[in-house]
């Protein structure tokens, strides 16, 4: 099944929109959902265009590591090594350097 650009977006935007409505329980199921079933059918590609749609300063950190747990295998994926490079810094910024790399560095 091939997807499009829209999906991508609507997927991010409805990520969005839960976190900002304090919604993260919900998001996570999102998440899960949908791009563990990227990963599952091996649509590589459209993970890719995915994971660009993503911005961790526009989701709660909850959401974020998440994000990060459920692509971990898709570490070579160099969009969710971006999404991991952004959400250290995002974190970082946050929360401080050290609570940012114990957090995410199992993530990387």
């Amino acid at each position: 099944m091939a997807s499009t650009n829209t999906q991508h977006l609507t997927f991010s935007a409805n990520l969005q929109d839960l976190s900002r409505k304090n919604r993260r329980a919900e998001a996570i199921d999102l998440a899960l959902e949908y791009l563990d079933g990227l990963l599952a059918e091996g649509r590589a590609d459209d993970l890719e265009l995915t994971m660009h749609t993503l911005n961790p300063e526009r989701l709660a950190t909850s959401i974020v590591v998440s994000i990060l747990g459920i692509t971990r295998k898709a570490n070579h994926s160099p969009a969710r090594q971006q999404f991991f490079a952004l959400s250290m810094k995002y974190i970082t910024r946050l929360k401080g350097p050290r609570y940012a790399s114990e957090l995410l560095t199992k993530y990387r």
